[in-house]
């Protein structure tokens, strides 16, 4: 009997068959692993930006890889979830102004200590990247509009994001930063909610 859904099936991406199951994507159908707004580097990293709806709330899923190169722990997200640039533009081209000290804007050093970079209780550190070639972009961040921004009117908006990831130098002692190319995403969104 084909499946219904994806219920049970082991984290990834995965399309719908002619046979009615549900089969891992791979690199052969990029459009699945790689949904939506992306642009890639000379070096072959690409950025993501997907524009995803989470229970009604309008979502931004930021996401890093390659087509071309694996890698498993060469790199780390910038610390805090911070980007060189994260700018929302209305249909007027007036920048939206943001939700008192939500800003994921900052200005990310060159070069970066691994004592700097947030680590999780056990001492690993936080936000180490992994991916590879046949699947679906490292998750850098996936950031609510609604924690950002209070949309006023309903229309067409134009995001800007530029995000920037570090990579490990020879001696571990120090990173790199590697600036992603920015992308740049349309997407249409409602008045925020009123919080109760």
């Amino acid at each position: 009997m084909p499946a219904q859904n994806a219920t049970g099936l082991a984290p990834g991406v995965y399309e719908a068959g002619k046979d009615g199951l549900f089969h891992p994507a791979t690199n052969i159908n990029m459009v699945a692993l790689w949904p939506s707004v992306w642009k890639e580097n000379t070096n072959g990293l690409r950025v993501l930006a997907q524009f995803l709806r989470e229970r009604d709330e309008p979502m931004l899923r930021i996401g890093v890889g390659s087509v071309v190169s694996n890698d498993l722990g060469s790199y780390v997200g910038a610390p805090y979830g911070k980007f060189r640039m994260f700018e929302l533009r209305d249909s007027n081209n007036i920048v939206m102004p943001l939700r008192s000290e939500a800003s994921h804007e900052t200005n990310l050093p060159f070069r970066i200590s691994i004592k700097e970079l947030p680590r999780w209780p056990h001492g690993g550190l936080k936000n180490t990247i992994g991916f590879f070639t046949n699947g679906r972009p490292y998750i850098l961040n996936d950031i609510k509009f609604q924690d950002l921004y209070r949309i006023t009117n309903e229309g067409d908006y134009t995001l800007n994001v530029c995000a920037a990831i570090y990579k490990f130098e020879s001696n571990i002692e120090y990173l790199d930063r590697i600036d992603l190319p920015c992308v740049v995403q349309k997407i249409h969104l409602m008045p925020s909610p009123k919080k109760r």
